[in-house]
């Protein structure tokens, strides 16, 4: 996962939530298929029980990172709480998914 917030795009996406001044910076990413290892990605399946990790550490200008994978309806966090999940309609996700192909 740090390779992920190592790309300079994700770095651009974190300095700027750390500029911002606010005490929550919240990022998410959209997920494709293989964006993560494979003990968190079957997570994705389930619920926070099935993720028997611990939550990676967040860089400095960031509180929380948000995951949407187009597996599941299931929003994703790491949080200063650890993991947090969250139901998204599947119609959601369908549609954040195709708006990043179009």
């Amino acid at each position: 996962m740090g390779a992920v917030l190592d790309e300079p795009n994700q770095k651009a996406h974190v300095a700027k939530l750390a500029r911002s001044g606010h005490v929550e910076r919240h990022l998410c990413l959209l997920l494709l298929d293989g964006g993560l290892p494979s003990s968190i990605e079957v997570g994705l399946f389930g619920r926070i029980d099935a993720l028997d990790v611990d939550p990676p550490r967040l860089p400095a200008g960031l509180t929380h990172l948000w995951f949407l994978s187009g597996y599941s309806g299931t929003l994703i966090g790491v949080t200063p709480n650890g993991w947090q999940f969250a139901d998204v309609p599947s119609e959601a996700v369908l549609r954040s998914t195709s708006d990043y192909f179009a």
